[in-house]
């Protein structure tokens, strides 16, 4: 039925005949609604149970119908509309897909989906119109006014669109492309023409006529929501990936931390292959995945061009509109446009061919719509059918990209930007709405909020256009150039012609011309800043202004910087001259991104103090928020424009980088020292000052970590060019000089603390200054400390390598003035003892020096600490020989002082440690500390403070002060086996050894004796719970923990022999403290650590093996007595960072073990015979068994939902399956419930296959070969026999049907692997102990019996939990009618069948790879190996040429 208009007055007003039975079926209904909507819980339950028997009931159809056409209860609208849709994939299509699919119509009712579709629209729009007139009479009491809320206006949309794309994906799907043009035309006409006639407003609207304007009004709102809820059903985009979902703060990208997203986007950071994709928004209709992808191609044709000018053209007749129109609607009206000008430009394009064209290359299979390859599966899950472009950039086919990327749009988007920040602000709507003397229409109530969104909706807009680019959409065939003369760039289908490259030029210049323009108002607003700018209210729109003007130039960058020439091309540096002046518009793009980064900086350094707490906290994010994004942004631009600028036009680079250098770097620097120093110019409160020292032992992020990528991407840019970098170092360096002077000052002056508030604040900003002086300079001049030890930055290197070692580097001179001048002053007894010296500054001060003593000491050319650091002469000076010496003295000495000092802050005491550990990296630094007389001072320190030193500094002191006693030893034993070593080096060799020796039995025998004297004492048990034990008892094992991690190659054994000792202890503890998690979970630490340090080490010591074996089970023994608690939070961290920290350690202990193991076949073994034993402590693959079947169950939904438990359990989980599948099975003989440890293995497997994550799939299917090869070899085994009737067979089961689900009706991510490894398993299955292929196929017809036909992933659900899923919740899966289950089994049972068919014709002569005899050499095993995986391979293609891909997309409907 074709409709080119529609008015409320000629849809079907009643679509159900009323009768007796139906009247009293609504009055049931409405009663239950009442009973649900009951706080009786009770009460409750009997109406959500009316609504499921409703769910099932015959004429649920009739019931809904006739209830939306007569109901005044707003809940029962909703459900019954959520009835339809839940319906709606049971209903037939019109006309001919109706007759066959076998059913005629629904009912004598409603004869057709367009019947029921132009039903809605007319309840749409009458309830619509019936509330708003009622608002309009101030009738607050008419049910008309309350029976029309938002949510069932919006689930009604959706319904209309829902059956929409029902219509149309149900005649497509059953005819060929040829018919499309004649199918898609009338149908998406028909709707089209239905919504122009809802949103089409008379000239001169509004007339002054309330009823009239107010009927107008409602039914253009009504059809834009329409509109949009065809979008959203259309597009199949990833749910929440349309940008500008949310409002406020979120909607622009802010976090807690104020990080958001576009440097992620411009460095083309994905998501990573092991996390999940997205699923689709929308619903559920009932179609598959080729029948949604043509809907939306379809929809993209002939729905979205007419309709989006349509909207474009009634935003410009809305900003025409008269300044002095005083009335309400327009604004609405505007707000309403903009929302859904959000949702087209949100869209996600269809690159392929016309479904429309008369021409050649029709779409004979949905594969011809991907951008992919023809083996894809192109289900509506995957956005390979979509185009994503480089850097998040959006690829727009044409014809429609000639509307998207003009400069037309670009200029109506920044009109209505002005609009919505001026007279159509929500200041100007308010006050507008209460000049109308408070009108209680729905407008007036309406107005503010979508005002406060309009504009955060334009930004999305705005965001969105900057991604786009211009692409053709080309025959396949075609040629270089196209016959219209344009020559043509293609890649597949998919290509840019010459007026696509023009387009994309100018839609560039327009996105400048924009960014110049909303740079200039925000340079206006800042220079015109009254009252309101310095509000808080004021200041956060300001903010949000700025952050979207600057992450646009970010989204800008990010999408030129793949295509430098178009930049070049528009700032005019293509047609430059090499020696002559950067041309015009290139100094205006400069002119316009350094005015940008002096307003960021302003706000953020200046302008985003004061309010109160909750509001400076948001400040501070969004402050922070802006320079991330201008920081990020300035990046791109930086490797964009650098290569956009050719070489020899020095000139023009010289610009850029001395505005990167003046305007971002240096600007930072300056800005963040003056907000530090600002800090002492606030007015007093009255209130205790806020302390500086805050940070320090609190649970809150630490600025070198929250700031982390900001300033790594400040030292990128400052290091770009030597030219960048020198005057910044100088800056820093003079900076550096002012602060120390005051600093170093007060403390040689031998003043105290200053009492009073003004100097307290000034003292507490000069710290400030000094932080953020080392944060920067860290990040500056050295990389992060990752693996090996860094090198000295390259730009460093280059500053002054022409230069005599007796020049100053601005380096040298930078590290000296903070590093050892400021810190030999902020570290003595004076500045401690009188309180000028904060533990803050102290902590950055030791981190600053671990950072640069990576990189500029301990590096050698040599270990005998010969040659120099670089070829910088200056930097060698300074950090080589005698230099060099003298530093390491240095810091040795006041390692030990900050000890002694700062014994209460642990924060300065772990990075003291980590100074320490430092120089264990290097053989030679870490020998010269061991020879210093001083040394001995840290370790006595250590060792007097062990009962005063904060909690988890224990270990680090003892690891860095061990690991540093092994590198020296080892440097010794180099110098004194060296032929070349001189009498004086082995001397100092012998001197070094014997100190090690010493330090190392020192603190080996303190920490025996202070377990020994806690633990050992004959009443311990009756002590065990006071304070001073278990406090003793904590120090001992973080102490041991510390000694465990210092365990390195050759240097194991001693360690390991000495911690061993403790084993007995250790499993005592875990007894005694069984009601205390916290201790437990340090004994954990312990093992965990020593199983994951010696794993490599002591493999080859049997003894050492079989002790550390026999410790773990003793060690589950324990914890097995105290049931379920390993796996609770309660048993977790202390703080809720990591709820699951027993459990995972527990988990990271037995993959060390299991390390340990011998992988061979145990069935290959002289020690065969125990493989039908029970489990053993003697051998780790046992202990590895054992301690998961104590943890198994401890397990729940809730830890296996932690990614970090899930990461551990699997690693444990598929070890054992990978190497150990036999033993798995056979130890079920011996077990109390046979086959226990193995079905809870199983299960784990199972629930790994079915998971999100790419990675944990690919894992798990990693050990299905060796799983059913050891079951086919166990089936043949007499001993075996009786695992053969139950354990065997159904642990092959639940694997073949999880896979059988992944690969048909699930989402998949690896389709091949998954198909091959159903191969090994359906031969297993097989065997003829196992019932032969009778038993395969007996299975494999339950499975197409029983199982669930629809996704149990995207509805949230697991196999364990469906069949209560699907019938128990209002909100579960759809039903589906009889005959289209029964049609959907049986294709689901060809297909299964086609699989194992394609099985066993894959093996080789018909014999299974398992029957063969063992090869005889390794030649022999590769051999085989390579038959197999082609084997393999053969059967993915024959499984794929029997119609999986085809059979999928018809079973995965949505």
């Amino acid at each position: 039925m074709e409709r080119s208009s529609w008015s409320s007055a000629e849809g079907p007003a009643v679509l159900v005949a009323s009768s007796d039975h139906l009247v009293q079926a609504l009055q049931t209904i409405e009663a239950a609604s009442r009973d649900f909507n009951s706080p009786d819980t009770a009460v409750r339950k009997r109406g959500e149970a009316t609504f499921l028997s409703l769910r099932d009931s015959e004429a649920a159809l009739e019931y809904a119908c006739f209830a939306l056409q007569h109901s005044q209860d707003s809940f029962v609208l909703f459900q019954m509309l959520g009835l339809i849709l839940q319906r709606l994939p049971m209903l037939p299509g019109d006309g001919a897909t109706a007759q066959a699919q076998g059913g005629a119509a629904f009912s004598a009712a409603i004869p057709s989906l367009q019947h029921l579709r132009d039903f809605l629209l007319h309840f749409v729009v009458s309830r619509a119109e019936a509330a708003e007139l009622a608002r309009l009479h101030q009738d607050t009491t008419a049910q008309a006014a309350r029976q029309w809320p938002q949510y069932v206006r919006t689930r009604a949309h959706q319904l209309i669109a829902a059956v929409s794309k029902r219509m149309l994906g149900t005649e497509l799907g059953s005819h060929p492309p040829s018919s499309y043009a004649n199918i898609i035309k009338p149908q998406l006409d028909g709707l089209k023409g239905q919504i122009l006639s809802l949103i089409s407003l008379q000239p001169g609207w509004p007339t002054g006529q309330p009823v009239e304007d107010a009927r107008a009004f409602i039914r253009a709102i009504t059809g834009l929501g329409i509109y949009r809820a065809c979008l959203d059903e259309f597009v199949l985009t990833p749910a929440g990936a349309a940008a500008g979902s949310g409002d406020g703060l979120t909607s622009l990208g802010v976090t807690r931390r104020g990080t958001s997203s576009v440097s992620d986007e411009a460095a083309g950071r994905g998501s990573g292959a092991s996390r999940s994709k997205q699923r689709d928004s929308g619903s559920s209709v009932g179609l598959t995945g080729r029948e949604h992808l043509l809907c939306k191609l379809a929809a993209q044709e002939e729905l979205l061009p007419d309709l989006l000018s349509a909207v474009l053209h009634m935003l410009v007749i809305e900003l025409q509109r008269p300044a002095e129109q005083r009335h309400v609607y327009p604004h609405l009206l505007f707000f309403q446009l903009v929302s859904t000008l959000e949702k087209l430009l949100g869209w996600s394009f269809v690159l392929a061919p016309a479904l429309t064209s008369n021409a050649r290359g029709f779409l004979t299979d949905a594969s011809s719509i991907s951008g992919g390859n023809g083996e894809e599966d192109n289900d509506h899950e995957h956005d390979a059918s979509f185009s994503p472009g480089a850097a998040g950039t959006r690829t727009i086919p044409s014809p429609i990209s000639s509307i998207l990327l003009s400069q037309d749009l670009l200029r109506l988007l920044s009109a209505s930007y002005n609009a919505a920040q001026t007279n159509r602000s929500a200041d100007a709507v308010a006050s507008l709405v209460s000049q109308t003397a408070g009108s209680s229409s729905r407008a007036s109530i309406d107005a503010s909020r979508e005002a406060s969104t309009a504009l955060h909706r334009l930004r999305s807009c705005i965001l969105s256009v900057a991604r786009f680019e211009a692409s053709s959409v080309l025959p396949e065939s075609a040629s270089a150039a196209s016959g219209s003369g344009h020559p043509v760039i293609a890649t597949k289908n998919v290509g840019r012609t010459q007026q696509d490259l023009d387009l994309q030029r100018q839609h560039t210049e327009g996105m400048l011309e924009l960014i110049a323009a909303l740079v200039q108002n925000l340079s206006d607003e800042t220079n015109s800043s009254g009252h309101d700018s310095q509000t808080i209210l004021g200041s956060m729109h300001r903010g949000q202004s700025l952050l979207f003007v600057v992450q646009l130039l970010g989204t800008f960058a990010a999408v030129v910087e793949a295509e430098p020439e178009r930049l070049s091309q528009c700032l005019g540096l293509a047609s430059t001259s090499n020696d002559s002046p950067p041309p015009a518009p290139f100094g205006h793009f400069l002119q316009m991104c350094t005015r940008l980064a002096a307003i960021c900086y302003d706000f953020a350094f200046t302008g985003s103090s004061g309010g109160d707490a909750m509001d400076g906290d948001e400040m501070a994010d969004l402050a922070e928020s802006c320079v991330d994004q201008l920081i990020s942004s300035w990046m791109i631009l930086a490797r964009g424009l650098l290569q956009a600028i050719p070489s020899s036009h020095s000139q023009a680079g010289d610009a850029f980088c001395a505005a990167v250098r003046d305007d971002v770097v240096r600007r930072y620097v300056r800005g963040r020292h003056q907000a530090a120093r600002g800090s002492s110019a606030q007015p007093e409160t009255g209130e205790d000052d806020l302390d500086v020292e805050s940070e320090i032992g609190s649970t809150a992020e630490k600025d070198r970590d929250r700031f982390a990528e900001q300033l790594r991407t400040l030292a990128e840019l400052a290091r770009l060019r030597p030219a960048i970098l020198g005057p910044v170092l100088v800056d820093m360096s003079e900076l550096a000089e002012e602060v120390s002077s005051v600093l170093v000052g007060a403390v040689q002056s031998g003043s105290s603390r200053p009492t009073d508030p003004r100097s307290m604040r000034a003292l507490e900003a000069r710290w400030e200054e000094a932080h953020w002086l080392l944060l920067m300079a860290g990040y500056i001049l050295a990389d992060d400390i990752t693996g090996e030890l860094p090198a000295i930055p390259e730009a460093v290197e280059q500053l002054g390598a022409d230069q005599p070692a007796s020049e100053s580097h601005p380096a040298v001179r930078l590290i000296r003035q903070l590093s050892l001048t400021l810190f030999d002053s902020l570290s003595s007894e004076l500045a401690v003892t009188n309180e000028l010296s904060s533990p803050q500054v102290m902590e950055s001060l030791l981190w600053f020096t671990n950072r640069w003593l990576a990189s500029y000491l301990l590096p050698l050319m040599n270990e005998a600490g010969e040659g120099g650091l670089t070829t910088n002469a200056s930097i060698n000076a300074a950090f080589s020989g005698p230099s060099r010496s003298h530093i390491i003295a240095f810091f040795s000495k006041h390692s030990a002082e900050l000890i002694r000092l700062w014994l209460s802050e642990a924060d300065v005491l772990k990075q003291t440690a980590a100074l320490i550990a430092g120089f264990s990296r290097c053989q030679h630094a870490a020998a010269g500390l061991i020879a210093i007389p001083d040394f001995m001072e840290v370790v006595s320190a250590v060792l007097s403070s062990l009962d005063a030193l904060p909690v988890d500094t224990h270990g680090a002191f003892i690891s860095a002060i061990v690991g540093t006693t092994h590198t020296a030893s080892r440097w010794s034993r180099s110098a004194a086996e060296g032929p070349a070593t001189s009498a004086g080096e082995k001397e100092q060799a012998r001197y070094i050894s014997e100190r090690t020796t010493f330090y190392t039995n020192t603190i080996t025998q303190t920490l025996e004796q202070r377990l020994s004297s806690a633990v050992h004492r004959p009443d311990f048990a009756a002590v065990a719970q006071e304070p001073n034990i278990i406090q003793a008892v904590q120090t001992a094992l973080d102490m041991l923990e510390g000694l465990a991690l210092t365990i390195q190659l050759n240097l194991a054994a001693g360690i390991y022999n000495f911690i061993a000792r403790f084993f007995p202890t250790l499993i005592q503890i875990v007894e005694t403290y069984s009601e205390r998690s916290e201790i437990t979970v340090l004994v954990l630490k312990v093992f965990r650590t020593l199983a994951v340090s010696t794993s490599w080490a002591i493999s080859e010591d049997d003894s050492a093996q079989k002790q550390l074996n026999e410790a773990v089970w003793a060690l589950f023994v324990a914890i097995s007595r105290k049931p379920n608690i390993i796996g609770s939070t309660e048993f977790g961290a202390a703080d809720d960072d990591n709820p699951y920290e027993a459990l995972c350690l527990a988990l990271e202990t037995l993959s060390g073990v299991l390390e340990l193991t011998d992988t061979g076949d145990i069935t290959q073994t002289p020690g065969a015979d125990r493989l039908f034993g029970p489990l053993s402590p003697l051998h780790a693959e046992d202990v590895g068994m054992f301690g998961f079947s104590v943890l198994f169950p401890s397990l729940t939904s809730d830890s296996f939902s932690d990614p970090r438990v899930r990461e551990k359990l699997s690693r444990v989980t598929c070890t054992v399956w990978l190497f150990f599948p036999g033993r798995v099975f056979s130890v079920a003989r011996a077990e109390t419930k046979p086959g226990q440890l193995a079905n809870g293995l199983i299960e784990v497997l199972v629930r790994l296959l079915s998971a999100d994550e790419v990675q944990h799939v690919s894992e798990a299917l990693e050990p299905i070969r060796p799983l059913a090869k050891a079951i086919t070899k166990l089936a043949r085994d007499e001993r075996a026999r009786a695992l053969c009737s139950e354990i065997l067979p159904t642990a092959l089961d639940q694997l073949i049907l999880v896979l059988l689900r992944s690969i048909l009706l699930e989402p998949s991510e690896d389709l091949d692997g998954q198909v091959i490894a159903l191969r090994p398993l359906f031969l297993a299955r097989a065997s003829p102990a196992l019932g032969g292929q009778q038993g395969l196929y007996a299975s494999l017809q339950s499975f197409c019996a029983n199982t669930a036909l629809h996704s149990l992933r995207e509805h949230g659900l697991t196999m364990s939990s469906a069949p209560q899923g699907l019938s128990g919740s209002l909100d579960g899966p759809p039903s589906l009618s009889p005959a289209e289950e029964r049609r959907r089994r049986e294709l689901l049972s060809n297909i299964v069948a086609s699989i194992a068919q394609a099985c066993f014709a894959s093996v080789t002569d018909g014999v299974d790879e398992s029957d063969r005899a063992r090869p005889q050499n390794v030649k022999e095993a590769m051999m085989r190996q390579k038959e197999e995986r082609k084997a393999e391979a053969a059967f993915c293609q024959m499984v794929k040429a029997h119609g999986l891909l085809r059979a999928r997309r018809a079973l995965r409907i949505r």
